[in-house]
């Protein structure tokens, strides 16, 4: 049969690093995703940008987003489309939250800040 998302994210997860502690910086995608607002079309969270969330926030936070996503998950009724999407991507970020961080990171959504940019100042930093 086919394996569940959760068995198939547990075997992807298995190399990379776990209880990793400390302040982390939510850039890209999954910042916009944990703090911008809900539009018409995409699904976020609105838990802010610019401030400290706790993982234990963000998880609990996550799993009231993936419950409003699907409130009769169990009772075999497909899930809306325009929820496939936000439904997906919680999931994959809630378990990379469970398992990669410590329970007292702590993490701060940079609004505007891209991959690149963050890789650049990461970069800086190092070679300062």
């Amino acid at each position: 049969g086919l394996r569940s998302m959760d068995e198939v994210m547990v075997d992807c997860m298995a190399g990379l690093p776990c209880r990793l502690r400390g302040t982390f910086a939510l850039v890209e995608w999954v910042g916009l995703f944990i703090a911008s607002d809900p539009t018409e079309r995409d699904k976020y969270m609105a838990l802010g940008y610019e401030q400290r969330l706790s993982r234990q926030l963000i998880i609990q936070a996550l799993d009231r987003h993936l419950q409003s996503l699907r409130p009769d998950a169990h009772d075999g009724t497909p899930v809306a489309r325009p929820n496939v999407q936000p439904l997906v991507y919680g999931t994959i970020i809630r378990a990379l939250f469970q398992e990669i961080f410590d329970d007292n990171a702590d993490f701060i959504c940079l609004k505007g800040v891209s991959w690149a940019t963050g890789h650049y100042l990461l970069s800086r930093h190092m070679l300062a």
